[in-house]
């Protein structure tokens, strides 16, 4: 579920800095990586500031996992800023409708901003797409034309 794997995560400062500044991401359609047991969706979109001081340097990657089994959905939900043609993470939540671990674990619902890793409290992590969509806007500052419904929910509707 890594498509910027090899990002680098900026300083925290600067991550900071860059998650201060308001945001505005057009909207996008999803993108289906891949059915059968585990759905997999991708929103990728380039992000606009008001004076434009990052122009084509931000984006947003929205990624959403679905199993059968056990059911439960995965959200991953970035912002990158790109530095010499190298995405560099600002921001991350990575959060589930059910987490498989305990809360000290890896994989517990957590967020990065920059480098640092904070793990997200029991019963205060976002457990839906709303919630977690919700989260991550308030966190990175970025306000979603659109806005963008569930990839599974949407799903639904087309079908």
């Amino acid at each position: 579920m890594h498509s910027m794997a090899n990002h680098l995560d900026l300083p925290r400062a600067d991550a900071e800095a860059l998650l201060a500044i308001p945001k505005a991401a057009p909207e996008q359609e999803w993108e289906l990586l891949s059915g059968g047991k585990i759905e997999k969706w991708r929103l990728a979109v380039g992000v606009i500031t008001q004076d434009g001081e990052y122009r084509k340097a931000l984006a947003v990657e929205l990624l959403c996992l679905k199993s059968q089994k056990p059911f439960r959905e995965c959200y991953k939900f970035s912002l990158f800023r790109t530095e010499f043609g190298t995405p560099r993470r600002a921001y991350q939540l990575d959060t589930t409708s059910l987490p498989l671990c305990d809360p000290g674990d890896h994989d517990w619902p957590h967020e990065h901003v920059g480098h640092d890793r904070i793990s997200l409290g029991e019963g205060t992590y976002p457990d839906t797409f709303e919630a977690a969509l919700d989260h991550f806007s308030r966190r990175a500052n970025i306000v979603f034309e659109g806005p963008p419904q569930s990839p599974f929910a949407f799903h639904l509707q087309r079908q």
